[in-house]
């Protein structure tokens, strides 16, 4: 504790002089960026990326030879934010919703027109949701998952991305969660989740074959399926059993033996990817995180790839999308004073080139460092996190705003975070916890979030807090607590079951009930609520379970609170309701306690579209500068006033 007391405090003597105090305007952080989510086409001759096009992020394509650009995707209503290329390079295809309700469609448009053609939907089917499971190089068949049978249930079809013709490749014959096909596109794995909350992995030797029970692990492992090996006996597996941490496994499918291929290096993180050569099928290359991401090589020419790539910066980076023949790639460095700057890599070379910057207009000296930070739980464990303070500003007695990741089975990450730079902008100290049931530091410190809910978990976020106050960086009269979908219901908790210890909070799309939360998950969530919601939160059709949710749910205890309170909810959001917002600010109304409720019409779980983000983060800096003083800027565009006045919800209309 004493070595982190002084290297906080030589951290807070840094950087006094090297940038202005001046606020940077909201739409610099929270409007459309330049660039997003770029990706090289399969023949290694066009780059595409998201970019803004008529308000809304799309696909834009650019000849690398010719530099000609243009538009592809022309979505008015959201954002297109996951899309792939097809195998032939000939089209973009991408997955889009209805106003954030999460009922994915598989979309396709052809590359070569000048102008965004109307884009072909390839699921055209009511209320189902598809999620893309694998591409195969050189065919226009991909593996898809579909609930267009049985709404609780995803069955794995083949989709001929030319013709539209779909396939069952495997019925759901029961509580499967996921799939994988081998070399010749034939599924023969999946993995299910039993009442009891284990991961049940089955196989088969081809899809005229019954399926074969191979393997169970234990509710506490972690487990996923990856990619078949070369040999089409064995198959790649992210998994926990008989030890910590997650490594890279291979499963053998016949005995169900696990051989080690990989574990973290570092000892500190499970694995968080693998790379596999699309057309060998050799993996290539695997990721860790602790504190920072790490890339390991594994064929002699990533390992002369990568030696390559991180000549260049000292900052983290994203190996991205490559060419079939992997003489191209993307690469994207970051941290978190850089939004994003993305590079081609051509391995021939073993040269970068700078092809495009995500917020160019923000640059490094305007922004804040965030430096990892660790202490132990009163029971033990090590907790990690990141602290961001604000430049040009004495770094003692700072007002402070605990951010609160979602999840919870998430985790905060060192690189760009816009809600943590602007608040940091703002002059406040901005802490961000990696509390127990965060995901990726080994199943004890995930499974130790059991029950936890409003206990541990949150005392976590309070042994963080405590620690930067002990050492004078944050004032413990103004400390705000913010945070979306879990770090909304951690909000809650805090004014509720803490109410002495904030200030203020804001609520961004966070349960107030974990009773109505669980009974109102879509019926897709089904087969996941033995796994973790019933095992670690409870299971609202158990009396005890019951009683014991409702002993951890905020809405029972409004009468506690105390300090203001701002709550933003979509009203598409399948996953914590608009019932969630709205009857605790009907509770907080009772009690005739006004509360900042603002609501968006056209956003699911989250804040997609820039209008809406820019309308909620004006009005928290606002809310935030209230009570807790920090700066706030004075002039915005009439836009975000009016859209903030169209959001706002009036607590005597609600029943």
């Amino acid at each position: 504790m004493k070595f982190l007391f002084f290297f906080l405090m030589v951290f807070a003597s840094l950087g006094f002089s090297e940038a202005s105090s001046s606020l940077i305007p909201i739409e610099k952080f929270f409007d459309n960026p330049k660039v997003d989510n770029c990706q090289i086409s399969p023949d290694g001759k066009k780059l595409s990326c998201l970019k803004p096009y008529q308000g809304k992020l799309n696909v834009f394509v650019r000849n690398l030879n010719s530099g000609e650009e243009h538009a592809v995707t022309s979505e008015k209503e959201r954002p297109v934010l996951n899309y792939f290329w097809s195998f032939d390079s000939k089209n973009i295809l991408y997955l889009q919703d209805h106003l954030g309700d999460e009922n994915y469609h598989l979309f396709s448009v052809r590359v070569e027109s000048k102008t965004p053609e109307k884009a072909k939907d390839l699921t055209p089917f009511q209320k189902v949701s598809v999620e893309v499971v694998t591409t195969t190089p050189g065919s226009p068949v991909i593996l898809i998952m579909m609930n267009q049978r049985n709404p609780e249930f995803m069955d794995a079809y083949r989709l001929n991305v030319r013709t539209g013709r779909l396939e069952m490749a495997a019925e759901n014959t029961g509580n499967f969660i996921a799939y994988q096909a081998d070399h010749l596109n034939q599924v023969r794995v999946a993995t299910s989740i039993s009442p009891k909350g284990e991961y049940e992995v089955y196989s088969r030797d081809s899809e005229k074959d019954p399926w074969k029970k191979l393997k169970t692990y234990t509710p506490q492992d972690t487990f996923s399926l990856l990619a078949f090996h070369p040999n089409g006996k064995q198959i790649y597996v992210k998994s926990s059993a008989d030890q910590d941490l997650a490594g890279l496994r291979l499963l053998d499918l016949k005995s169900g033996d696990e051989t080690p291929v990989q574990e973290d290096p570092e000892k500190e993180s499970d694995l968080v990817n693998a790379f596999f050569d699309a057309k060998t099928h050799e993996l290539i290359a695997t990721q860790f995180e602790g504190d920072k991401i790490r890339t390991y090589g594994i064929t002699p020419a990533i390992k002369r790839d990568l030696e390559s790539i991180t000549k260049t910066s000292a900052d983290n980076y994203y190996l991205g999308t490559s060419s079939d023949d992997h003489e191209k790639w993307v690469v994207t460095f970051y941290s978190p004073t850089n939004p994003g700057q993305v590079f081609l890599y051509e391995r021939k070379t073993g040269s970068l080139r700078l092809m495009e910057e995500s917020r160019p207009w923000l640059k490094p000296l305007q922004l804040s460092s965030a430096e990892s930070i660790s202490f132990q739980s009163k029971d033990g464990l090590t907790i990690r996190g990141y602290l961001t303070l604000p430049r040009g500003k004495d770094k003692s007695g700072l007002p402070m705003v605990l951010f609160v990741h979602g999840g919870p089975w998430d985790r905060d990450r060192w690189q760009y975070d816009g809600v943590a730079q602007f608040l940091a902008n703002r002059g406040y100290a901005v802490l961000q916890i990696n509390f127990r049931g965060s995901v990726g530091f080994g199943k004890k410190f995930a499974y130790a979030a059991k029950k936890e809910f409003a206990g541990k978990m949150h005392q976590d976020l309070i042994d963080g807090m405590e620690m930067v106050v002990k050492n004078g960086i944050a004032d413990p009269k103004r400390i705000a607590i913010i945070g979306l979908s879990y770090g909304g219901y951690a909000t809650l908790v805090g004014l509720t079951f803490t109410p002495d210890r904030f200030a203020c909070g804001v609520d961004y799309a966070g349960p107030s009930s974990l009773i109505t939360l669980i009974e109102s998950f879509p019926p897709s969530w089904k087969p996941y609520l033995g796994r973790r919601w019933y095992p670690i939160v409870g299971n609202p059709s158990v009396a005890e379970d019951r009683e014991d949710m409702k002993k951890r749910s905020p809405l029972y205890f409004v009468d506690r609170i105390k300090a203001p309170l701002m709550i933003y909810q979509g009203v598409n959001d399948p996953r914590v309701t608009r019932e969630q917002a709205d009857q605790m600010v009907i509770a907080l109304r009772n009690r005739g306690i006004q509360t900042e409720y603002l609501l968006a019409k056209d956003e699911g779980h989250g804040l997609d579209n820039p209008e809406n983000a820019l309308a909620v983060f004006h009005a928290t800096e606002k809310f935030l500068a209230s009570c807790i003083n920090g700066e706030s800027q004075q002039s915005v565009d009439s836009h975000i006033l009016d859209q903030i006045r169209q959001m706002r919800v009036d607590a005597q209309t609600l029943k």
